[in-house]
């Protein structure tokens, strides 16, 4: 069987992604409007250069031939938009089974949804709009949301990693139970398995980590969505009363964030040493990063699956996260993490500083609980049989 998968061919997801259904036994085709190196995979880049929403309409009867052309039996958008648009404007006349993942419901609540104002308030925009630009977010509001809603209706099959997002796909656009099935999009375990020591002394040099400091880690990245802005003010309220006993670490992402945040949060990196901020770490040492952190904070406004919770719950490091309909199926407090209701700086603060000064009773505890729950559900070796399962019937 071969399968088309439609993403960014240089997003690590979508590497991860065909690697895995080729190791399945498929024959896996990427296609993208970008040109990225992924091992025994064909990938074809369908446009050149800097690309936005319009390439993906100017490039669809391209892709409807190049799709036919590599007699592709099943076409794999990874996100319901722009890739799952972009499938249905070249409409290639073959099943479409589509991953449904955070922004791709959660981004386009409805207006009765509490979700829908903390979307205008914190999304992926910027945290303060002028007033033009709040009515052209509006604009592109319902005009992704109409987008999202006719490619659930074109899609063949949908695969949401979570319960909250299969909730929307639901009750929001109208799928109807049978068309969907929830897998979490998992974690490859034999990553942790092949951090070298080389890999940990990398990150020791990278964080300037003393042998007796513990890790608080941010690992989500700065944008306003993620709530970088209370983390950081959090961490820096207990940076002054835990000295050099912590390491706080905040990592950026590719995305970069708001320039004015980056410039406030490098000053007080250079200013204190037990705080430090990683622009962006290569994911090949996150592994090593896991293993060595003790508590982390995901405090996104909505979330999926993230591979960040997983991933820090399998490492055995204690989740501190907010509360969202997806955290609460995942984290149960004080069982296995904290959970904070109404995410402020001086909750976090207060609990992130609990957790420090038990952190030898609850660290083992939790991880165990984690690790166990992982090994059961949350593997993703589990999520690539079950997609196998659905592309052959």
């Amino acid at each position: 069987m071969r399968i088309g998968i439609l993403s960014q061919a240089s997003n690590f997801h979508c590497q991860k992604w065909a690697i895995a259904l080729h190791k399945a036994g498929f024959e896996v085709v990427v296609f993208s409007l970008e040109n990225a190196d992924i091992p025994n995979i064909k990938v074809v880049s369908l446009h050149q250069g800097s690309y936005n929403y319009f390439t993906f309409w100017k490039t669809r009867n391209r892709l409807k031939k190049t799709i036919q052309q590599e007699k592709i039996d099943v076409l794999n958008p990874m996100h319901l938009t722009p890739f799952g648009t972009w499938a249905r404007w070249a409409n290639a006349g073959i099943p479409v089974i589509a991953q449904a993942m955070g922004a791709d419901v959660l981004e386009y609540a409805p207006k009765n949804e509490p979700l829908y104002n903390t979307v205008q308030q914190r999304g992926w925009a910027k945290a303060k709009l002028s007033p033009k630009r709040t009515l052209i977010e509006e604009f592109k509001h319902k005009y992704f949301t109409r987008q999202v809603q006719k490619f659930c209706d074109f899609a063949d099959y949908l695969i949401p990693d979570n319960e909250w997002i299969a909730h929307g796909l639901e009750h929001w656009f109208n799928v109807p139970k049978e068309k969907y099935h929830v897998a979490y999009w998992g974690i490859e375990t034999e990553k942790f398995d092949l951090v070298t020591e080389q890999d940990t002394e990398y990150i020791r040099q990278l964080l300037q980590l003393k042998p007796h400091q513990k890790i608080v880690l941010s690992p989500r990245g700065i944008k306003p969505i993620y709530q970088a802005d209370i983390i950081f003010d959090a961490f820096k309220h207990l940076a002054g009363f835990w000295g050099d006993r912590i390491k706080f670490v905040m990592l950026g992402a590719s995305y970069g964030g708001n320039q004015g945040f980056i410039h406030t949060i490098q000053k007080y990196a250079q200013e204190n040493p037990n705080f430090v901020y990683v622009p962006y770490l290569p994911s090949s040492y996150m592994p090593a990063l896991w293993k060595m952190t003790d508590i982390f904070v995901s405090a996104p406004i909505y979330d999926g699956y993230s591979a960040a919770l997983a991933e820090g719950r399998y490492a055995g490091a204690i989740p501190v996260v907010n509360h969202t309909p997806a955290t609460e199926n995942l984290i149960f407090n004080g069982k296995n993490g904290f959970i904070i209701r109404n995410f402020t700086s001086k909750k976090l603060a207060s609990v992130l500083n609990a957790a420090l000064q038990s952190i030898e009773e609850l660290k083992p505890k939790f991880a165990a609980y984690n690790k166990k729950w992982t090994l059961e559900n949350g593997l993703f070796s589990q999520t690539v049989e079950k997609f196998i399962k659905i592309a052959k019937n």
